[in-house]
């Protein structure tokens, strides 16, 4: 089950802390027993969740403040692991918390040639 933007509940843990400042208590309470749940075992999740709804706003906001540096951490410590791949972060000079603006990731293979040749 995805709410917001691309997050999904069967991958989660931390739903309540996530999204607890940004829903209502009752739709954490109607969402928190789906946290974990995957594939066809959250399947009734659909019918019985069909009257949640989520702010644009809201499931944005949990989007860059919480998934995008999250995403950003676990994509350059998978890069930092190998030694053929490299990674380029496009940083927003002079936004809180210096978020980033773009994220590119660029794999190299030997028979591509040196490392920072694409």
């Amino acid at each position: 089950m995805t709410i917001g933007v691309g997050y999904d509940l069967g991958f989660e843990s931390s739903m309540e802390a996530d999204w607890g400042h940004l829903l209502a208590p009752v739709q954490i309470a109607a969402l928190k027993p789906w946290v974990g749940v995957k594939g066809a075992a959250a399947e009734p999740a659909i019918a019985g969740l069909s009257g949640i709804i989520i702010p644009w706003y809201s499931a944005w906001l949990l989007f860059i403040g919480t998934s995008l540096p999250s995403y950003v951490t676990k994509t350059k410590q998978a890069i930092w692991q190998s030694a053929w791949t490299t990674a380029t972060v496009l940083w927003s000079a002079g936004e809180p918390g210096l978020q980033p603006r773009c994220v590119i990731n660029r794999f190299h293979e030997p028979s591509w040639g040196s490392p920072g040749n694409a």
